[in-house]
């Protein structure tokens, strides 16, 4: 009964010791990249910084002109804008006050419904005064 017990742990000798050496190999792979990890993150630093040192450069190397030419730009779209809108609004208002509808009850009377304002439908399906 001891020389069969031998014998069976005598067979899975060889299995156990190729699994043995599967985990510390697999250890050691685990190892080098944990030792990698500060390297690479030194490195990903370094080009964030680099970067950021570019785009630094670049914002000091634009002249006063090209910027000052930019923000008139930008000043121009938003009075465009305004003078695109100025129409909308005034034709909104002529429309708040004529559009209505006379509605016969079926009790004999008559209704006159008319739109007070105008509602614009938000992004989440309500709808809000404009």
């Amino acid at each position: 009964m001891v020389d069969k017990g031998i014998t069976i742990l005598a067979s899975e000798l060889p299995g156990a010791k190729e699994k043995l050496d599967e985990i510390s190999q697999h250890l050691k792979q685990m190892k080098g990249r944990a030792d990698d990890l500060p390297a690479s993150c030194a490195l990903i630093e370094k080009l964030i910084n680099a970067k950021t040192t570019t785009l630094q450069q670049q914002l000091k190397a634009m002249d006063v002109g090209s910027l000052e030419k930019e923000h008139e730009s930008l000043l121009d779209d938003i009075s465009a804008e305004a003078d695109f809108l100025q129409p909308l609004e005034k034709q909104k208002e002529k429309l708040e006050g004529r559009i209505s509808q006379v509605i016969n009850c079926t009790c004999g009377e008559k209704y006159m419904v008319a739109l007070e304002h105008i509602y614009t439908e938000t992004a989440v399906g309500s709808f809000e005064k404009e």
